[in-house]
């Protein structure tokens, strides 16, 4: 799923918006909490405007797991939002408009 938005201070709010509430993940019987997928999580980008006009689709996304359970893994301090810089979404062949 990608999100454009107007710009990255934009982008900044609506990952801080999403990281508190984007939480739901595939559990499994016998599995560590940590390790189910929150795929909902991996597959949420969101773009400034001016990145897609520039044609770069550089993105960023949330980090693996919420807050909460950062947290609980890691500590204190833990559940602060690092969103992940993706350097481009799409292979680079699709970028160029037709051009060859």
């Amino acid at each position: 799923m990608l999100f454009v938005v107007e710009d990255e201070g934009k982008a900044r709010q609506f990952l801080e918006a999403a990281d508190t509430l984007v939480t739901g993940r595939v559990g499994k019987y016998g599995v560590a909490e940590a390790k189910w997928p929150h795929y909902g999580r991996r597959r949420m980008f969101v773009v400034a405007e001016r990145d897609v006009h520039q044609g770069t689709l550089r993105a960023q996304r949330l980090p693996e797991h919420p807050p909460a359970l950062r947290k609980a893994m890691r500590g204190k301090g833990a559940e602060k939002l690092e969103s992940e810089q993706v350097a481009g979404l799409l292979p680079e062949a699709f970028m160029r408009n037709g051009q060859r």
